[in-house]
């Protein structure tokens, strides 16, 4: 009966190891280090341990190259941040850079950002965080600008406002209307559409718009002919801006010295 019980055993060690395995795996989360949302870039660079803190340092860049300030985006981080197992980190606080970031050089079009948080766990390695957090993108607070080069073009984006089909003939600009405003699939949002030409706003004469939810068929009249290229600028008149709901999953020992 003795060899009935160590293969009991043996099975039993077995079946333990393949939970472990399982339980680890289940524990480690998809890493997503860099994230995107039109015009705005977010990517992780690393972090660093020092007084007891954890330094976690990213980049945020306009992908068009356009100026970015600390000013343009209100981030809102959780008090806490949860690794693989749960365990919280509070977050200590948030910094922005817009000049020099670790000893190198900013674009105008870039933006370095540092978060503290602690206290660190005595190991780093195969350490992963995740960090959920709002975006609230302040710099349309006074609208959306569109250029439009030419009389048809497929889709010019801005944020999470794009316009689809776009024809510019004479006077007249028709275009589809795609908004990923939360609010655009619960209710009609009423927008505001303004041309500016040499320093002068100019509003359409007429406007026709056909909703279906986060989509509108839009069509308007101005008073003169179009030259291009030609700047129009579209505004949310019902609603506050969007939050983004963004998240990464970045590893902590990234940027540890060996």
């Amino acid at each position: 009966m003795k060899w009935l019980l160590w293969l009991a055993l043996i099975i039993l060690a077995g079946c333990s190891n393949t939970a472990s395995e399982e339980n680890e795996s289940e524990s480690s989360l998809p890493l997503t280090e860099s994230i995107s949302q039109e015009p705005f870039w977010l990517a992780y660079q690393g972090t660093e341990i020092e007084d007891n803190k954890m330094h976690l340092y990213f980049i945020a860049a306009h992908e068009d190259e356009t100026q970015i300030s600390s000013g343009d985006y209100e981030f809102d981080l959780p008090a806490f941040l949860y690794d693989e197992e749960g365990i919280p980190y509070e977050v200590y606080d948030v910094t922005y850079h817009e000049d020099d970031f670790r000893g190198s050089s900013l674009s105008s079009h870039q933006l370095g950002i540092t978060i503290e948080a602690g206290p660190p766990p005595n190991n780093t390695a195969g350490k992963q965080l995740h960090l959920p957090f709002l975006l609230v993108p302040q710099l349309y607070a006074s609208g959306y600008e569109y250029v439009i080069t030419e009389e048809e073009m497929e889709a010019v984006f801005q944020g999470d406002l794009a316009l689809v089909n776009v024809t510019a003939q004479e006077q007249r600009l028709r275009f589809t209307l795609e908004d990923q405003h939360s609010a655009a699939r619960q209710r009609e949002i009423q927008y505001s559409f303004m041309q500016e030409k040499e320093g002068e706003r100019i509003y359409p004469l007429f406007k026709n718009i056909e909703q279906d939810g986060p989509y509108a068929e839009v069509d308007l009249q101005f008073s003169q002919e179009f030259s291009f290229p030609v700047t129009l600028q579209i505004q949310r008149t019902t609603t506050s801006l969007p939050q983004w709901r963004l998240s990464l999953t970045v590893p902590l020992d990234k940027g540890q010295e060996e």
